[in-house]
């Protein structure tokens, strides 16, 4: 959670709307907050055109589990033999019976996983979560150039003013697990062009920033 705002003032269940499509009914009937995990893997150089090969090849059987919202290749990063997904899930214990079947399902650890992890130098993953009033956002207008920024706030900054303006694919913040303080910003272009026009969607320092080619399986296009 960022210092300074409590669970009740930003992801309070019963003041997110019912007909939010990034929120779920628990069992008592209260409407909670989706949850949204990025990871990033590290490829060997040597290996990143049969990862891509490979995961494009078996990418079905790990979404029957659980939401893709995007896949994409790092084209402009600290690491550029990159890629980078977001899975969205109903809560941290749909996320953890999802793990718990894919650790079973043979076919997926054996045609996949197997082959995968000697793939990979190194990867990481965080759990966010979408404020209040944003929703994923499917690009139109053609184009496929991504960019994700990270941006580091003060305690207290008031995320109950973001607001998703145009070009904004996805907005979340980070969770109450592991580092905190942060806000994600998925935006979508057109070409390079468009995206010298944009003006600053936050007006506090970025940490990072990474362009992004999505893969062809990726839902976001």
């Amino acid at each position: 959670m960022l210092a300074g705002l409590t669970r009740t003032s930003l992801f309070n269940p019963r003041s997110t709307s019912r007909g939010s499509r990034n929120a779920h009914a628990d069992s008592q009937g209260a409407t909670l907050p989706k949850v949204y995990e990025l990871r990033t893997y590290d490829v060997h150089p040597a290996h990143f055109p049969s990862f891509v090969k490979l995961t494009q090849d078996h990418i079905d059987k790990r979404t029957k589990y659980s939401k893709l919202v995007g896949y994409w290749t790092s084209d402009v990063s600290s690491s550029i033999n990159e890629t980078v997904h977001i899975w969205e899930y109903d809560s941290l214990d749909h996320r953890a019976d999802v793990r718990k079947q894919l650790i079973t399902d043979t076919e997926w650890q054996n045609e996949y996983m197997a082959k995968m992890r000697p793939m990979l130098q190194r990867q990481q993953n965080q759990i966010l979560q979408m404020p209040q009033g944003m929703q994923l956002q499917s690009p139109h207008d053609g184009g496929n150039l991504y960019e994700l920024e990270v941006y580091k706030t003060a305690a207290g900054y008031p995320l109950k003013s973001l607001h998703q303006a145009n070009g904004i694919a996805g907005l979340w913040v980070s969770s109450d697990i592991g580092p905190s303080n942060e806000i994600f910003v998925l935006k979508h272009f057109k070409n390079f062009a468009e995206r010298s026009k944009q003006g600053l969607i936050l007006t506090i320092p970025k940490e990072t920033s990474k362009i992004l080619s999505p893969l062809s399986f990726s839902p976001l296009k």
